[in-house]
C-alpha cells in the first residue's frame, strides 16, 4: 500500500479518536463536579490526569518500536 493511499484513513481515525476523547472528556468532567462540589477542583483533577498520560503515552511512545501499533493497541484497549 502507498503512502498516500494510508494518509486519509489514518487521518480519520486520528480525527474519530480526538473527537470520543473531547467527548470522555466532558463526561469527566461533569461527574468529577458532582464529587468535589466545586469546579476548581475537577478541573483540577481532570487536568492533572490529562497531562500524565501525555507524560506517560510520550515515555512510552519515545521508547517503542513501532508507536502507531501501540498507539492502536491503547486506542482500542480504551474503548
Amino acid at each position: 500500500m502507498t503512502h498516500a493511499r494510508v494518509q486519509p484513513p489514518l487521518a480519520l481515525v486520528f480525527l474519530v479518536s480526538g473527537i470520543s476523547g473531547l467527548i470522555y472528556q466532558v463526561v469527566w468532567l461533569r461527574s468529577l463536579i458532582r464529587v468535589f462540589s466545586v469546579t476548581v477542583y475537577a478541573v483540577s483533577v481532570l487536568l492533572a490526569v490529562f497531562m500524565a498520560g501525555l507524560a506517560l503515552g510520550s515515555f512510552v511512545s519515545g521508547r517503542s518500536s513501532n508507536p502507531l501499533r501501540d498507539y492502536g493497541v491503547v486506542e482500542v484497549g480504551s474503548a
